[in-house]
C-alpha cells in the first residue's frame, strides 16, 4: 500500500511541476515578449508589486515594483524607438510548490531614436514565486556574455 501511495504521489508531483513549468514558460515569453509593446497592462501581472521585488541589470539595481516599472520599463525601454527581446536555452528548477528559478540566453535588438540600431546579448536568472496561485517574478539578474568565453565548472 506504501509503494502504491508513493508512485502516486510521484505521479502528482511530476503533473504539478509540468503544469507549472509550463506557466513559467509562459511568464518568461511574456516578459520577453513585452518589451516590444511597453503594454504594462499585460507586463505588471507578471511581476510582484511587492516593495522588495529587485533587478539588477549592467545600468543599475531597482528595488521596488514601481522602481522597476518607471527605470526599467518606462526610461530605459521607452526611450527606444524599437525592441525586441527574445530567449533560448530556459533551465527552470522548482524549488518548492510555490517557489522556482530559472535562467536562460537573450538576444536583444533596438532602435535608438535617432534609428541607430544596437544589437547585444546576455544571460539571465528569474526568481519566482507563487502568490495567490499565480506565479510572478521577485528578482532578475541579468548580465551580458562573458568577456573570455564561458568555462565549465566556473
Amino acid at each position: 500500500m506504501k509503494l502504491l501511495q508513493t508512485i502516486l504521489l510521484l505521479a502528482t508531483s511530476a503533473l504539478a511541476f509540468a503544469d507549472d513549468r509550463a506557466e513559467l514558460t509562459g511568464l518568461v515569453e511574456t516578459y520577453t515578449s513585452t518589451v516590444a509593446t511597453l503594454d504594462m497592462e499585460k507586463i505588471q501581472p507578471i511581476w510582484s508589486t511587492s516593495d522588495t521585488t529587485s533587478f539588477i541589470h549592467p545600468r543599475g539595481h531597482q528595488v521596488g515594483w514601481e522602481n522597476i516599472r518607471q527605470f526599467f520599463y518606462m526610461e530605459t525601454m521607452g526611450r527606444l524607438a524599437k525592441r525586441e527581446l527574445t530567449y533560448h536555452n530556459l533551465n527552470i528548477r522548482l524549488i518548492d510548490a510555490n517557489s522556482a528559478w530559472g535562467d536562460f540566453y537573450w538576444d536583444f535588438e533596438a532602435t535608438m531614436q535617432d534609428g541607430t540600431e544596437i544589437t547585444s546579448a546576455g544571460r539571465e536568472t528569474q526568481i519566482w514565486q507563487k502568490i495567490d496561485g499565480v506565479w510572478k517574478i521577485v528578482h532578475v539578474h541579468y548580465s551580458g556574455m562573458p568577456v573570455t568565453g564561458e568555462r565549465e565548472g566556473f
